[in-house]
């Protein structure tokens, strides 16, 4: 692991009178010169608009949007090999290599396509698609992969496309933009009753929008499935646009992560690798302590796959305490492992997918307690194990149970803080 170049801080977060200033392990911006991190690739971030993405070298930590908190999020890959629609011609029905029309050769209830080649916008690299006439009925302007995407029974996919109106003359958020899969067997007829949609998102001038479908279980039978997205209009409206899109990304997992781009000049398919980001304790430090953060979790955990916030163990997953987002909601609970044997407990605080919350975790001789957004603390007696170290957005020392969110800042205290601090520290 690869550790920072930034400066350990030292500051009073504005608590209770009478408690030492923490160490700042993460800032806005930063990490403590303490903190290692690693990624072995490159990583894409929104920049502090919160609207351009920006690119990551490898071992580079992400500080994402206005408030710069680090982004944690395990390896995904992206399975389209030509995500940035790489040789698409201007003037023709060519939209990238590997990708095709629903109709190329007929207008859609009377509309017309045509490619305009590519371009770059909000930080990603993408295609331009001009879209005009007058529609005579409802209309849905396909584009697919070629190939299908090899897939298992049972395998969750998330799939993505981003898009965006480059100019437009009709009426704001008339055009919609939706992505699908196509599950097929080995014969390549249809399971699962063909085309799985998502929920169509508008398409505004000046405005990035992001269209996501997660799949249910693939069915039995399903060993691969075709993918691509549409764009739709209403009756009777007259059309001059010109459509930006970008990163149609289908990855294994049950929700998005953010945007992953094969190298330029590369059509295949790419993964981003995972976040990891730790610091060692002291022994006193081990002995007691409290660690308050400030998280925010972009969706629920899927059912059968927790997210860990923050872990401490001995470098295994047998000795461990930490909390972390219990499978298959918004439930934040403390955690202890002693010997292999795990004991979770009472549920410290429900939060909210994409708004940001505190919490805090301390742990002494008597045991480890928690406490979300102000709440009652939750307790699990008994000495917590021989702890060595602590993990950022991890549930266990094996990527097994990764945060896919972000963390910032976050500040670790010499002592066991009594539990109307931890109170006073995680409300607002």
């Amino acid at each position: 692991m690869i550790g920072s170049t930034g400066v350990l801080h030292s500051y009073d977060q504005g608590g209770p009178a009478g408690i030492a200033s923490p160490n700042a392990l993460v800032s806005a911006g930063s990490l403590a010169s303490g903190v290692t991190f690693a990624r072995a690739s490159s990583g894409l971030l929104l920049g502090t608009d919160g609207a351009s993405w920006q690119s990551a070298a490898a071992d580079a930590p992400r500080f994402q949007g206005a408030s710069r908190r680090l982004l944690l999020e395990g390896a995904r890959t992206n399975s389209n090999p030509n995500s940035r629609f790489e040789g698409a011609q201007n003037g023709s029905g060519n939209y990238g290599t590997g990708w095709t029309a629903f109709d190329p050769a007929t207008p859609t209830a009377g509309l017309s396509r045509t490619c305009l080649g590519n371009t770059t916008m909000f930080g990603l690299p993408g295609v331009l698609v001009q879209i005009a006439g007058t529609t005579t009925a409802a209309a849905v302007m396909g584009f697919q992969l070629n190939a299908p995407i090899n897939a298992n029974p049972g395998d969750l996919w998330t799939t993505s496309i981003h898009g965006a109106m480059a100019s437009s003359s009709g009426a704001a958020g008339q055009a919609s933009l939706s992505t699908y899969i196509r599950p097929k067997d080995a014969s390549f007829a249809d399971t699962q009753g063909g085309i799985l949609r998502s929920v169509p998102v508008a398409l505004a001038v000046g405005a990035l929008a992001r269209a996501i479908h997660s799949s249910p279980a693939l069915a039995a039978g399903t060993n691969r499935f075709q993918s691509g997205f549409s764009i739709s209009y209403p009756a009777g409206v007259t059309v001059n646009d010109t459509v930006f899109l970008a990163c149609h990304q289908p990855e294994l997992g049950a929700f998005a992560s953010s945007p992953v781009l094969s190298p330029a000049g590369t059509i295949a398919a790419s993964t981003r690798a995972a976040d990891v980001a730790g610091f060692a304790l002291s022994g006193a430090a081990a002995a007691q302590g409290t660690l308050v953060g400030t998280f925010l979790l972009p969706q629920a955990a899927p059912a059968g796959a927790d997210q860990g916030l923050l872990t401490l163990d001995d470098g295994t997953a047998g000795n461990r305490i930490g909390l972390r987002n219990a499978a298959g909601g918004l439930a934040i609970v403390p955690v202890r492992a002693a010997s292999g044997v795990e004991t979770v407990g009472g549920t410290a605080g429900t939060v909210s997918a994409g708004t940001s919350f505190k919490a805090a975790l301390a742990w002494d001789a008597g045991g480890i307690v928690a406490c979300v957004a102000g709440g009652a603390v939750q307790s699990l007696p008994g000495a917590p194990p021989a702890l060595t170290r602590i993990l950022f957005g991890q549930g266990r020392g094996d990527l097994a149970s990764l945060l896919f969110g972000e963390i910032g800042p976050l500040n670790l205290h010499s002592t066991r803080l009594a539990d109307s601090s931890l109170q006073a520290l995680t409300s607002g």
